[in-house]
């Protein structure tokens, strides 16, 4: 199927209301989709924004004092579990493309265990349009751009 059509800001004040919002650094976490998820000892946080991990403590805690801590959490800007490729371009991508159009910055960080996905969320299966990943997405959001806006014609390079 071909892809959403978009809309892009088409003046000058329409570019500076998300200014404020994309000034700062934007923490995501992407799990990995998996049908046997340790959700007995992972919980994500009902606002998506959090990750909690209790380990079990020892079966011989009987037999020693053990005071090592034994939950974890940590806040993010947002917590993308079994989350579609769609979802994670338009959550964590779609803004810094946006922005890059209007001039401003942008890049989207991949980093994780070999093997945990980065490769499929930034690529995806060209395969399959539907699970195109960030990459595929934002070429076709910049192009999109460039024939919704004829007006910002002019020259460009890339440096190699």
């Amino acid at each position: 199927s071909a892809p959403p059509s978009r809309s892009f800001p088409s003046s000058s004040s329409q570019l500076h209301l998300r200014e404020s919002a994309m000034t700062r650094i934007t923490v995501a976490v992407r799990t990995r989709p998996t049908s046997s998820f340790a959700d007995d000892v992972i919980k994500i946080q009902s606002d998506n924004r959090g990750i909690v991990v209790d380990l079990p403590r020892n079966a011989h805690a009987d037999e020693y004092i053990n005071n090592q801590s034994g939950s974890f959490s940590w806040n993010f800007d947002a917590v993308l579990h079994n989350a579609s490729q769609d979802v994670v371009y338009e959550r964590v991508a779609a803004p810094a493309v946006h922005d890059s159009l209007k001039g401003i910055n942008g890049t989207v960080l991949m980093y994780g265990q070999t093997g945990s996905g980065k490769t499929y969320t930034c690529i995806g299966d060209m395969g399959n349009f539907k699970y195109r990943g960030i990459v595929p997405r934002a070429l076709a959001d910049v192009y999109s751009f460039i024939e919704a806006h004829p007006e910002n014609e002019g020259a460009s390079h890339i440096d190699e």
